[in-house]
């Protein structure tokens, strides 16, 4: 039986990502001829059961230990989309530590606050992205979400941006 560093090697070689390489190999042959040409991370996902999923959450903490900012990317990816969001915001800090100017890290934060419910810290870390990627469309959503979530749960219902940042935000 191979070593799950070994594995994550050849799985890596083999596909596009480390990510991918790790979902494929614990997939079973029925479950991956089920996905056909067109399968996405995200779909094997959803084919997994609880048991498989552990499995790569498993292979996922050895690309946690890298100190290479894509494979610690695609770490971050994989816990996100097996909804381990705590785990992601562990990857998150470190990418953040390790390139504070990059956008990338920030934008996971915000992604897993968000999955973890905390709309503030989600929507602090989501302007932490666009002060870095003014253009990055999908921060903008994740903050206005966010934003909502807060104005609901505090009754305010209204938006609990300050004006002066509402108009910087339309003006990207």
């Amino acid at each position: 039986m191979l070593s799950a560093a070994l594995l994550l090697l050849c799985a890596a070689a083999c596909f596009a990502s480390p990510l991918e390489g790790l979902l494929w190999s614990r997939l079973s042959e029925e479950q991956a001829e089920s996905l056909g040409e067109d399968a996405t991370a995200e779909r094997a996902v959803k084919l997994m059961s609880p048991a498989q999923k552990e499995e790569v959450r498993s292979g996922l903490s050895y690309l946690e230990r890298s100190e290479e900012f894509d494979t610690l990317k695609e770490a971050g990816r994989g816990y996100l989309l097996l909804v381990y969001a705590g785990d992601a915001a562990r990857v998150a800090a470190k990418l953040r530590e390790l390139e504070p100017t990059d956008p990338r890290g920030h934008a996971l934060a915000a992604q897993s606050a968000y999955a973890r419910g905390d709309y503030a810290e989600a929507a602090k870390f989501a302007r932490g992205a666009l002060l870095l990627d003014k253009k990055d469309g999908s921060m903008k959503v994740l903050l206005r979400l966010a934003q909502g979530k807060m104005g609901r749960s505090s009754g305010r219902g209204a938006s609990v941006t300050p004006k002066r940042e509402r108009r910087s935000l339309r003006a990207t």
